[in-house]
C-alpha cells in the first residue's frame, strides 16, 4: 500500500515537471523563432549591404567608372586575394556581379 502511494506521488511529480517543462518550452518558443527570424533579416541585410559597398569600391577606385582593358585582371587578381582570406563566395564572377549591382 506504501509503494503504491509513493508511485502516485512519484507519477504526480513527474507528470507535474512535464507540464511546467512543456509550458515553458511552448512560451520559449516565439521569442526563439523571433530571434531567429531577425538574426536572418539582419544578416540578409548586412550581405546586401557588404555586396553593394565591395561592388562600389572595385568600380570607384580601381575601375574608375570605366571597364579598363585591364579591368578584368584586376577583378582575377583581387578574387584570388579576397578567397584566400574570405572564401569562394568572392570569385571573379561574383565581384562582377558586386560591381553591376553597385551600378543600379
Amino acid at each position: 500500500m506504501m509503494c503504491s502511494a509513493l508511485r502516485s506521488v512519484a507519477d504526480c511529480y513527474a507528470s507535474t515537471l512535464f507540464s511546467v517543462s512543456w509550458v515553458l518550452c511552448s512560451t520559449c518558443h516565439p521569442h526563439i523563432e523571433s530571434a531567429k527570424s531577425h538574426v536572418a533579416s539582419y544578416a540578409n541585410s548586412a550581405l546586401v549591404a557588404l555586396y553593394w559597398n565591395v561592388g562600389s569600391l572595385i568600380n570607384d577606385e580601381i575601375l574608375h567608372n570605366a571597364r579598363a582593358e585591364y579591368g578584368a585582371q584586376i577583378l582575377s587578381n583581387l578574387s584570388q586575394e579576397l578567397i584566400l582570406l574570405y572564401g569562394n563566395g568572392f570569385d571573379g564572377p561574383n565581384l562582377s556581379r558586386m560591381v553591376k549591382f553597385s551600378k543600379l
